[in-house]
């Protein structure tokens, strides 16, 4: 049984494609020569772009981090 972080991801995920399949979809119907609706494929931008940038502070914050630990280590390594 996944944990409940392991879950959450994998939703988040799903939520990523399924929002970014909607927006494939739309641009699709655009290029064949129909209508969309616009409102609808800025709002899904809009949620592609929290998303990512989300992600992009989560790698940020992980590397800081990472830093942080190999820095101490080099630190006690010298003394």
């Amino acid at each position: 049984m996944p944990s409940y972080s392991q879950t959450r991801v994998r939703e988040r995920k799903r939520e990523y494609y399924r929002i970014q399949n909607s927006i494939q979809r739309l641009s699709q119907n655009y290029a064949d020569g129909n209508s969309i609706d616009i409102a609808k494929y800025e709002q899904l931008r809009t949620e592609v772009y929290e998303y990512e940038s989300q992600k992009c502070r989560c790698a940020i914050l992980r590397s800081k981090a990472q830093w942080a630990i190999e820095s101490d280590k080099m630190y006690f390594f010298y003394i």
